[in-house]
C-alpha cells in the first residue's frame, strides 16, 4: 500500500481492512468503500473514475506527502534506535518526566 501511494496509484480499499485503510484514512491518499460487496466496489472505481484531473492530482499528492512526511526509513530507524537506547539505559522501565 505505501509503494502504491508513493507511485502515484490511486488505491481503493473497503473501510473495514485494517492496515490499507488505516493508511488511506491517515494518508487521505485514496478512496475506500463502506459494504465488501462488488456493487459497493464497484461504486468506489467508478468514484475514482470520475474525479477531475485537479481532484485525483490533489488525493494522490496529499498520500505522497503523507508517506514522505511520516514514513521515512531513515528518521524510522533513528527513532527505533532510540528507543533500544532509552531502553538499555533505563533497563527497560520508564524514565521518570
Amino acid at each position: 500500500m505505501l509503494a502504491a501511494i508513493d507511485s502515484g496509484s490511486f488505491p481503493i480499499a473497503w473501510s473495514e481492512s485494517g492496515g490499507p485503510a488505516e493508511l488511506i484514512k491517515s494518508s487521505g491518499g485514496g478512496l475506500l468503500y463502506e459494504d465488501p460487496s462488488p456493487e459497493s466496489i464497484a461504486d468506489a472505481m467508478m468514484r475514482a473514475a470520475l474525479l477531475t484531473p485537479e481532484a485525483r492530482h490533489q488525493i494522490v499528492e496529499g498520500g505522497r506527502r503523507f508517506i514522505a512526511e511520516n514514513c521515512n526509513p531513515v528518521v524510522n530507524a533513528e527513532q527505533t534506535l532510540n528507543v533500544w537506547r532509552d531502553c538499555a539505559q533505563t533497563g527497560g522501565r520508564k524514565r521518570s518526566t
